[in-house]
């Protein structure tokens, strides 16, 4: 059966409906939190009208495209700033409600971000390596960890599993010696990827992120289902959990960062966000308001004082 995007839209008309908040998405219930797929609705009226089971990719394509298309009308423009991104969910979510959506206007972005994307991936396979010479950025921006971190392990098991120890209301230190250790594991992408940009000529800054205080309190198979199987069941005791590991990451990169002043800025999300739907989108994912007014600060305003210096 032919897909319904195909068979209703033309891309001018999807864009259409993109723009005026016609088109709806939800996670496909059971689907893998970290390679999502999405049901796809055209509201009309009062009614929504399912567009088949291959439209999220059709239309996460259109929206690549449209951000590509903004690159390369910036990039024509002398006086903004180039950027590379690469990236997972917080740089590349459906419909721009990322983190990115706010410097593809102001910035020339070259974008190469994919949800649920991997650091280790990132790192071996140098997708960056091109546009390096070929845009000369003044930035190169890295979202990268959570999957690392919360993401399966080979056997399906979710890492968060094997970072805390079963819940132990007599201990106040919940890592295991295999969370720090996969917390350091992780790190190290980062120094394997800007040395690689270094001896790729790069000599922009590399801005790298922790993640928030996430919501593990919302539910969902990111944190609050593996947490529950571990014995962590109140809310209170879940973000403690959650917050234990959340400042063990942000040590660590901070820590990389500071050994690396002159070519690394640590943008540091820790403790901006609020709580509740209006922040949080989900369990790991923040708002486009959170976004916007706790997060875009912390990126813009060394990046600022980065180009002005």
């Amino acid at each position: 059966m032919k897909d319904k995007v195909q068979e209703l839209f033309t891309e001018s008309k999807l864009n259409a409906a993109i723009a005026a908040g016609d088109i709806e998405i939800e996670p496909t219930p059971g689907g893998n939190p970290f390679r999502p797929s999405y049901r796809v609705y055209l509201r009309k009226g009062n009614e929504l009208d399912s567009l088949g089971g291959g439209s999220m990719d059709r239309l996460n394509k259109l929206w690549r495209k449209t951000r590509e298309k903004k690159f390369k009308e910036n990039i024509k423009d002398p006086n903004k700033t180039r950027i590379v991104a690469i990236g997972d969910s917080w740089f590349h979510y459906p419909f721009g409600s990322d983190m990115l959506e706010w410097f593809v206007d102001q910035y020339a972005v070259k974008t190469l971000a994919a949800a649920g994307d991997v650091l280790s991936r990132m790192a071996a396979a140098r997708e960056y390596e091109p546009y390096i010479a070929e845009i000369k950025p003044h930035f190169f921006l890295l979202s990268g960890g959570g999957n690392d971190l919360l993401g399966e392990a080979p056997n399906g098991e979710r890492n968060i599993k094997r970072m805390l120890i079963d819940f132990d209301s007599t201990k106040s230190d919940w890592l295991t010696p295999v969370g720090r250790q996969t917390i350091a594991d992780t790190v190290g992408h980062y120094e394997t990827i800007r040395a690689d940009l270094a001896s790729l000529g790069f000599n922009g800054r590399l801005v790298v992120h922790g993640y928030d205080y996430a919501s593990p309190a919302s539910r969902g198979p990111w944190l609050s289902e593996p947490l529950e199987d571990k014995g962590y069941l109140s809310d209170a005791v879940q973000v403690a959990a959650i917050t234990q590991l959340v400042d063990a990451f942000r040590a660590a990169i901070a820590a990389w960062a500071a050994q690396h002043k002159a070519s690394v800025i640590h943008a540091d999300c820790v403790g901006l966000n609020g709580r509740g739907p209006q922040w949080w989108f989900d369990e790991i994912h923040p708002t486009m308001r959170a976004y916007r007014y706790r997060y875009l600060p912390a990126f813009r305003t060394p990046m600022d004082a980065a180009s002005a210096g």
